[in-house]
């Protein structure tokens, strides 16, 4: 048994290494330094094949040379040495965002992510804290403009080489294990031409891809803010201004996540509250900037210093831009967190994030560029800032689905599924087609439950000496007998033969259609979807708990070995994690995506003491369904795929969990 590091995540090892890196960065480039478009979402496809820890620890190595060239520059007026080291920064930085970004997102719960966004920021912006307490203790008399004392810098670069000691303390995400028990969920590792297309997925995908234009803006008004403070204010007031903004963030930052935590509303409800919150803040105070910059355009204050009469005017702007943009950065990385599980897929979304934030940042820096003595263009920022976020938040709010994936299924939670699946437009059994009426009939059971505390759905492997679909992945379901008083009878009795899963342990939530006729053109196929939940059990306390988890391992003693091989749960996480994901064409012509589930049957095999070789077929489909559908054995892969993947794409697409192809 592998060893496990018990630790609330993310540990202090790696808040740690935010303080002595990002953090002292953000105090020098509080004071007016550039910034560097760092290539963020190529290098998850690095962090993806060496791990996130190594991959932290290259991170790590970029801050202290950058610090040191700018030591350099401020002393001796060194400049090649200030592009080399931005370069070597940028590339480091990259490394970093991306397993930072992974470790703060993965290795928390997800209940708790908010609140560790918050800590983590905290201990980002103490380094901001501290180098700000240094800048003002060293420049506390320096009243006019100029540049800032070398010592600073020099003391940057002290506290910032220790950062890669500290790197190597980390725990690999497979020994972490959070408070609750559970683990961190680390995916395998594939090859590098797979990532690059899991990575372009992830880019063109409805949930993520689409967010990039609100990525895009909430970097943006840092070239404005770090020139506006450049401009206008005495080397003294720039150090106060670092040293303030930092706390204020971490401030706002808690109460944020304290709120997008909170188990009191739906996940949806929190994303929209939270996002029209800080988003209006944040247009808001961009609408402030255009007009105290064009009375300070049209009259130059000069270098306000906090004796100087107006002072507070610009420099609150300052502050209370600064944090609000901590607000939407942090907001940005829980809904990214939101949407996504495992160390691979989160790297992949802070990368995405960060990349395309560092684009925005690179954009912004070079329309100040435009304006070296004059207006920094709050203008031209807030009219892009405003687009791009208009566009942004609702592609937000449209691509958060009101289940959380990474939290188990609750009363709260079915009521939200029943009332989606009771929306018009599906085709009911009293309104069958003169089609289906001439052909025999059968139903399935898409069976949701809570297994090990995740939400997902349970799927079985059929029987080999079965005539049809043998070893394949499907529903627990079959023909309508004359027994059978409609068709959803007719499902729960097949699935009481195959899984010992009685009708009374199954809270039937709807249906999803409309029916398919199967392959051969002899059989409609009716799919219902139901909730699993043994009765036996403790139920919830309230509608926010948890229902308990279903025992497999007592499905796995009841079920009829006739008919099924393999009984399996797939969390929702999986399901929608897009390593796992291949598009195909259901009937030839109609796009679904089949779902690559080789890993968790193998896993479920050795629960069941059932060899694969017995269990699920391992010749390529042959015939019609060889052209657009892959089956069980083609290329070595599992998946669930054909029938079962249309209705299951059809759910997951009404749940918001797959765009609409």
């Amino acid at each position: 048994m592998k060893e496990l590091d018990l630790q609330e995540a993310p540990s202090t090892k790696s808040l740690s290494i935010s303080f002595l890196g990002p953090g002292l960065w953000n105090a020098n480039n509080s004071l007016g330094a550039g910034g560097a478009l760092e290539p963020y979402l190529v290098n998850s496809i690095l962090a993806d094949s060496i791990g996130v820890k190594y991959t932290l620890i290259l991170g790590t190595l970029g801050w202290a040379p950058y610090s040191a060239s700018l030591y350099q520059n401020n002393r001796y007026g060194t400049e090649w040495f200030v592009i080399f080291a931005a370069v070597i920064c940028g590339i480091s930085a990259g490394l970093y965002w991306a397993a930072e970004g992974a470790i703060v997102l993965a290795y928390p719960e997800q209940r708790k992510r908010g609140r560790y966004l918050a800590l983590w920021l905290a201990f980002k912006n103490s380094g901001q804290v501290i180098g700000g307490a240094i800048n003002l203790g060293l420049n506390i008399h320096r009243s006019t403009g100029g540049k800032i004392s070398y010592a600073t810098l020099l003391t940057f670069v002290i506290l910032q080489a220790l950062a890669p000691p500290v790197a190597f303390l980390i725990s690999n995400p497979e020994n972490v294990q959070r408070e609750d028990g559970t683990e961190v969920k680390v995916e395998i590792k594939t090859s590098t031409k797979e990532q690059l297309v899991i990575l372009w997925r992830t880019v063109s995908s409805h949930q993520l891809g689409l967010l990039s234009p609100l990525f895009f803006a909430s970097w943006f008004y840092w070239g404005y803010s770090s020139t506006f403070l450049t401009l206008y204010f005495s080397v003294r007031a720039r150090a106060l201004g670092s040293f303030l903004s930092a706390i204020t963030g971490v401030i706002a930052v808690s109460f944020l996540g304290l709120f997008l935590d909170s188990q009191r509303w739906t996940m949806r409800h929190r994303t929209w509250v939270a996002g029209s919150f800080v988003l209006s803040i944040f247009t808001g105070l961009l609408i402030w900037a255009m007009i105290l910059q064009h009375e300070y355009s049209s009259y130059n204050p000069g270098k306000l210093d906090w004796t100087t009469r107006g002072f507070g005017r610009g420099f609150g702007l300052y502050i209370m831009l600064s944090t609000s943009g901590n607000l939407v950065q942090n907001y940005l990385y829980w809904v990214a967190g939101s949407i996504g599980d495992g160390t691979q897929q989160l790297t992949r979304h802070a990368g995405l994030l960060r990349g395309v934030g560092s684009w925005g940042q690179c954009v912004s820096f070079g329309i100040n560029s435009a304006w070296p003595t004059k207006s920094p263009g709050a203008s031209e920022h807030l009219s892009l800032h405003a687009a791009m976020s208009i566009q942004g938040t609702s592609m937000a709010l449209r691509s958060t689905s009101f289940l959380n994936l990474s939290k188990p299924f609750t009363p709260n939670s079915l009521k939200a599924l029943r009332h989606t699946l009771s929306t018009p437009g599906q085709q009911t059994e009293s309104q069958q087609s003169e089609l289906s009426k001439k052909l025999r009939n059968a139903g399935v059971l898409i069976p949701l439950c809570n297994v090990n505390g995740r939400a997902g759905i349970l799927f079985q492997v059929r029987a080999k000496n079965l005539r049809s679909h043998s070893g394949e992945v499907s529903f627990p379901g079959g023909r309508i007998d004359d027994t059978d008083a409609s068709f959803l009878d007719g499902a729960l009795r097949e699935t009481e033969e195959e899984l010992g899963i009685r009708p009374e342990e199954i809270d039937v939530l709807g249906e999803i259609g409309p029916p398919e006729v199967n392959l051969r053109g002899d059989m409609c196929v009716w799919p219902y979807i139901g909730f699993i939940t043994e009765r036996d059990t403790k139920q919830p306390e309230s509608d926010d708990c948890p229902y308990p988890s279903l025992d497999l391992n007592q499905i796995r003693r009841v079920m009829s070995v006739s008919e099924v091989a393999v009984v399996f749960h797939v969390p929702l996480t999986d399901l929608t994690t897009p390593g796992r994901l291949r598009s195909y064409l259901f009937r030839g012509e109609r796009p679904y995506w089949a779902v690559d589930v080789t890993d968790i049957v193998r896993s479920a095999e050795g629960h069941s003491g059932v060899n694969s070789s017995t269990s699920i077929s391992t010749e390529a489909v042959h015939g019609e369904t060889q052209l657009d559908e892959v089956g069980s054995g083609r290329e070595g892969r599992v998946e669930i795929w054909g029938l079962t993947g249309w209705y299951l794409s059809l759910l997951l697409r009404r749940l918001q969990l797959y765009q609409e192809e």
